[in-house]
């Protein structure tokens, strides 16, 4: 019996291998089905020290004589056992991992019961949760003229609980209200009619091309029986410790924390996140939320050894099935985009002759030369912000090339870096680039 056992555990641990690796393909699967996972540095756990961790903001709340902080690292379900949900406050930041349907009933159920909900995304899995309480996260990139030092730094000013904070997001997205739900929402913060919206979701401020430039909402906080219960901001690195002490980033941390909570329990919530190996993965995702199934699908029972090994190999087969159907709906989702912007715009090139791509370093090299010297700023690919005129300048209009650089051969090499360029060339058009840096 024993040696049955193994080897129906064999064979479904070989199979949620292949799941996990793309050898068994699923509808939704995307084209590299090898990296429905891959492997990455974990971020924003609460318990991570690094730059894109939350351990400062975790021992912000610990410091508080008010606050008792817990975690949940394998299911939110357990919210179900809870004495007193009125006295807690559950935060989600970075949802890496969907919630799935059974998950935000329980969440929702906490709510009802007067649970309170701290949820900060951008480009992640939050929607899966949010919409139930009217809000939903939109996973478009924004770029304001209000920024500091870098673009992905927007400075923000909000009135929150008859004070003023000044708040510096890092690359944040924006929120909308949605219909159909039992919630009162309001709008706590919005952005500017001087930020750019990234309508079509492509990644690129497509600045003339059907993106737009309105105000929408960053923070929407959701109430219920006039009581606030849930808050969205639509920044999941606003409080990461590299963000924390910049502004009043930190007040503001812990007075959204006091408002929604004036004492209690927090609760953060570390299942939302994807570890750093695939194994990682394949072990947390078996603890995460489908633990209880097994518990009861290995409940046996039957008068023989005989019947009781059949019934566990077959609990094992549906088991299997049951972890497939998961992979459909919630492994093979898309990876959330990095919460950090590691564009620079006061990024410098060391030019070096030879080697792979010489005219594409030789083309960053023209872009530092023309921010040095006329003060621009690179909000994409093709726009440029100027500083001393306030507007947006397309770098693909001949024109302004032509103003800008004022040299047939570089305007030339500007609008066709692709193309292939002799060594002799490349040398004419660095010259030149040295000639207008002077």
């Amino acid at each position: 019996m024993m040696k049955k056992q193994w080897l129906a555990l064999l064979i479904l641990f070989l199979f949620l291998v292949l799941v996990f690796q793309g050898i068994i393909p699923t509808p939704l699967t995307e084209e590299n089905k090898s990296l429905i996972y891959e492997e990455r540095e974990s971020q924003l756990s609460a318990y991570s020290d690094d730059w894109n961790g939350l351990s400062n903001f975790r021992k912000l709340i610990e410091e508080q004589e008010d606050y008792q902080v817990a975690t949940i690292i394998s299911n939110p379900l357990i919210l179900k056992k809870l004495p007193k949900p009125q006295e807690t406050l559950f935060v989600s930041i970075g949802v890496e991992k969907r919630y799935d349907p059974v998950q935000v009933e329980v969440l929702l159920e906490f709510v009802k019961q007067g649970g309170r909900i701290l949820l900060m995304d951008d480009f992640g899995q939050a929607d899966s949760l949010s919409k139930k309480f009217g809000i939903s996260f939109t996973g478009k990139k924004i770029w304001s003229k209000e920024f500091e030092k870098n673009i992905s730094f927007i400075k923000r000013e909000i009135q929150f609980q008859e004070k003023r904070y000044t708040l510096l997001f890092n690359a944040p997205s924006v929120l909308i209200e949605v219909e159909d739900t039992i919630f009162e929402t309001e709008v706590l913060l919005t952005t500017t009619e001087e930020t750019w919206i990234d309508e079509n979701k492509n990644g690129k401020l497509e600045m003339y091309e059907g993106d737009v430039q309105r105000k929408d909402p960053m923070v929407i906080e959701a109430s219920l029986s006039h009581e606030p219960r849930v808050i969205c901001v639509a920044d999941a690195s606003l409080f990461i410790n590299d963000m924390l002490e910049k502004e009043d980033n930190k007040a503001f941390a812990l007075a959204l924390v006091r408002h929604l909570l004036p004492n209690g329990t927090v609760i953060f919530d570390e299942s939302r996140h994807i570890q750093d190996s695939v194994i990682e993965n394949a072990v947390y995702t078996f603890e995460n939320g489908y633990i209880y199934f097994i518990h009861i699908f290995l409940v046996t029972s039957g008068s023989s050894q005989t019947v009781q090994t059949v019934l566990l190999v077959l609990k094992f087969i549906v088991i299997g099935v049951m972890f497939y159907v998961f992979f459909l709906f919630y492994a093979a989702t898309k990876n959330p985009k990095r919460y950090r912007s590691f564009y620079d715009p006061t990024y410098r090139v060391k030019y070096q002759f030879g080697g792979l791509n010489r005219q594409w370093r030789l083309y960053h090299l023209l872009n530092s030369v023309l921010q040095e010297r006329y003060g621009l700023i690179f909000v994409d690919a093709e726009h440029v912000y100027h500083e001393s005129t306030k507007q947006i300048i397309s770098l693909r209009d001949k024109k302004v090339l032509k103003k800008l650089l004022g040299d047939p051969i570089l305007e030339k090499f500007y609008l066709r870096p692709d193309k292939g360029y002799s060594l002799e060339k490349i040398t004419e058009v660095y010259n030149h680039i040295m000639a207008m840096k002077k």
